[in-house]
């Protein structure tokens, strides 16, 4: 039996990634701003940072079936210089 694509729940599952992504994003400009007191070049700075870090554990979360501690991440998303990771 082929596989099917249950689009109600993907399109469910993208909703709450994106809200979870962007209450995520909203609350790093707000801690910069208002905690640190971070002028706009630097507010941009960790605005890149926190969209950087926070797609790739959202792809570390998405890429598999198991549990997110039980994969090992790809060669290709690996940074490190050496093939252990």
């Amino acid at each position: 039996m082929p596989n099917s694509w249950h689009i109600g729940a993907i399109t469910i599952a993208g909703t709450v990634f994106g809200v979870c992504f962007l209450a995520f994003s909203t609350a790093i400009l707000a801690f910069g701003r208002f905690q640190l007191h971070l002028g706009i070049e630097a507010l941009q700075t960790l605005s890149v940072v926190g969209i950087v870090f926070g797609s790739q554990v959202t792809t570390y979360v998405i890429r598999g079936r198991q549990h997110l501690w039980g994969l090992r991440p790809a060669y290709g998303l690996c940074s490190l210089p050496w093939p252990t990771c």
